[in-house]
């Protein structure tokens, strides 16, 4: 697997922004990152034990989500940040298709985090 320059910087970037994120805002203990290839995508998944995302009333001229959302559109690839589903925390799923011209819809991306989501490390 390879990647061009420019799509691995944006991913770089937003695994960056992902990793500061934890270091800033989620008082968490461990961060685990697990990277596979599923179907010809690539995913790659953050996950910590802290104190969970804070959705509601995000502060004012934060633009750290906003951001790697864009970096993902960017380079055709999805981006899932929401609660860790095995206890406190938040996870942050990126999936890039790694075939020219191929997307991955959201339906797609589920199927594909369903059979990731098993072989992520825990964080306990």
């Amino acid at each position: 697997m390879q990647l061009t320059g420019e799509v691995a910087l944006q991913v770089m970037r937003i695994l960056q922004e992902a990793a500061a994120n934890i270091v800033k805002h989620a008082q968490a203990r461990r961060m685990v990152l697990d990277a596979q290839v599923r179907e010809a995508t690539l995913v790659i998944a953050i996950r910590d034990d802290g104190r969970g995302l804070q959705l509601q009333g995000e502060r004012a001229g934060s633009r750290g989500l906003a951001n790697m959302r864009y970096r993902a559109a960017q380079i055709g690839a999805d981006l899932a940040v929401g609660p860790c589903s095995d206890g406190p925390g938040t996870e942050v799923v990126l999936w890039l298709p790694l075939a020219a011209g191929q997307a991955t819809s959201p339906r797609r991306a589920a199927s594909i985090a369903a059979s990731a989501r098993d072989e992520i490390p825990s964080l306990r």
